[in-house]
């Protein structure tokens, strides 16, 4: 990876494929207002995606499992890099992003690997403002692999800012969500948040820097990267203000704030189908990538035993 002296980190500016028009695969809330794609296609991202022969949406009927809607994205890791590109933001000087990830294994063999990055420039080819290393330890120079870490580098004037999340906040082969917070301002308190952890946080100057695109997937090219499992994510979410928080797990309708026992019904109906139903929401409660009759189960123990809001079992 190269660096740029002050303001950014930079990397080799790939070529640019030709965008294509349509509607975001999640929700960009306060950014854009775009639905939910309706089929599983990376061309519903607006701002294109670099190497996207190595880059898969799907269902769990076609390998893909997902967190919350019928699609999730699969990045192969054979090609160098493979991502998509988010250019709805408009040089935003606050920025906030959560979406899942789930390693599917590739922690332990793998070297360290960007897999988000908020970028100064439309196409993602110029300066990050930040990045999200999977994978590493330190993501100082030389970079030591360090399995199922994460790493949010920040630039800010003076040089590069680092929040460190431990590998028991990670889930190896399960879904993990990340939720950063970032800003430009003089005294930044730039925020990141794993799964059910606390804020950790990072502070820094950066007041000239702003934010016009998000890449996601394999975002910089890792070292002797030999596994050919993808990596799976979904449900990115960016927006300006109000943090999106994690979702509801177990909850198979947005319109309630709590589980019931529609929602196990909902996810029985989805395992007892063979995939012929995909039940709306989360239905994935233990957030191991399948859902199965164990996630029927946890959610009726959670209703039965009055513990169903869902601030009691994010």
């Amino acid at each position: 990876m190269n660096h740029d002296d002050r303001r950014g980190l930079g990397r080799p500016a790939h070529a640019a494929k030709a965008l294509i028009s349509g509607v975001a695969l999640s929700a960009l809330l306060g950014l854009s207002m775009n639905a939910q794609a309706q089929s599983c296609t990376i061309g519903n991202w607006a701002g294109g995606a670099e190497n996207d022969d190595a880059l898969f949406a799907g269902n769990p009927g076609e390998g893909n499992p997902r967190y919350g809607g019928p699609c999730s994205l699969a990045v192969s890791l054979d090609s160098g890099f493979a991502y998509v590109v988010d250019n709805s933001p408009v040089a935003e000087q606050d920025y906030i992003a959560r979406f899942y990830f789930n390693p599917n294994g590739n922690g332990s063999n793998d070297a360290p690997m960007v897999i988000f990055a908020a970028n100064e420039s439309t196409d993602g080819t110029g300066s990050d403002a930040l990045q999200l290393w999977f994978n590493v330890a330190d993501a100082e120079s030389p970079l030591s692999a360090q399995a199922n870490h994460v790493t949010l580098v920040v630039a800010t004037e003076t040089g590069f800012e680092q929040i460190q999340a431990g590998a028991t906040s990670i889930s190896p082969t399960g879904w993990n969500s990340f939720e950063i917070v970032w800003s430009a301002d003089p005294s930044a308190d730039i925020i990141l948040r794993v799964n059910d952890g606390p804020d950790l946080s990072v502070g820094g100057d950066t007041s000239n820097q702003r934010i016009r695109s998000a890449l996601l997937g394999f975002v910089d090219e890792g070292a002797s990267v030999s596994s050919t499992a993808p990596l799976f994510f979904d449900d990115f979410d960016s927006r300006r203000q109000s943090r999106p928080g994690r979702l509801c797990r177990g909850l198979t309708d947005d319109a309630r704030d709590f589980l019931s026992l529609e929602d196990t019904q909902a996810i029985f109906a989805e395992v007892s189908g063979g995939g012929a139903f995909f039940a709306p929401g989360q239905p994935d409660y233990d957030e191991d990538g399948v859902v199965g009759l164990g996630d029927a189960q946890a959610v009726f123990q959670q209703v039965s035993a009055g513990a169903n809001a869902c601030a009691d079992n994010s």
